[in-house]
């Protein structure tokens, strides 16, 4: 398990300073921890809108329909926090029985359950990542002592490549990072 997690941190620097990485560090993170998918969804305040998205595992297909359509219908990544949350457990069941995203991209996907979080908030951006659980499995259990081993070199990358994202575009507003 260690030589998994140091190819995973070495996967995350990798994306951290070349974006074409994040698949292969989203592999990696499915691979080690044991999900069928992985999220890493960058999102502007200032328009609402998606700025990059990748998705691996039984997602990846479905990921220009996730910017193009159920990203602005997405009701939990906004009460995300720094801390991982189950969808499971926010929102409410009643609101995801009703949800165009969860009915027809989540589910038509094959993930039940997301594990995610949210790793930037500055004024101008925001970034989520999820771990996709598959219909019909669990979360495995060694799930969270690997999310504490590499939370910080995911923040960290995360970070990096989101002030290479806004240095790219100059009249984005500059990120407050802390």
């Amino acid at each position: 398990m260690q030589s998994d997690i140091s190819q995973l941190i070495s996967k995350l620097h990798d994306a951290a300073l070349v974006p074409e990485a994040w698949p292969a560090a989203l592999r990696s993170f499915t691979e080690s921890v044991g999900v069928a998918g992985a999220a890493y969804i960058v999102c502007s305040k200032a328009t609402g809108r998606v700025n990059l998205a990748r998705f691996s595992g039984l997602s990846a297909a479905l990921e220009s329909a996730y910017v193009d359509h159920y990203a602005a219908l997405d009701p939990y990544s906004p009460p995300l926090s720094d801390g991982w949350v189950k969808l499971s457990e926010c929102p409410p069941e009643q609101l995801l029985r009703r949800s165009e995203w969860y009915n027809d991209f989540v589910l038509t996907c094959g993930v039940r359950d997301i594990l995610a979080a949210r790793l930037i908030d500055t004024a101008s951006h925001c970034v989520f990542f999820g771990l996709h659980q598959q219909i019909g499995r669990t979360f495995p259990g060694k799930i969270t002592s690997i999310l504490n081993l590499v939370a910080g070199p995911l923040k960290q990358a995360a970070r990096r490549h989101t002030q290479q994202l806004l240095s790219s575009h100059p009249t984005a507003p500059t990120p407050e990072f802390g």
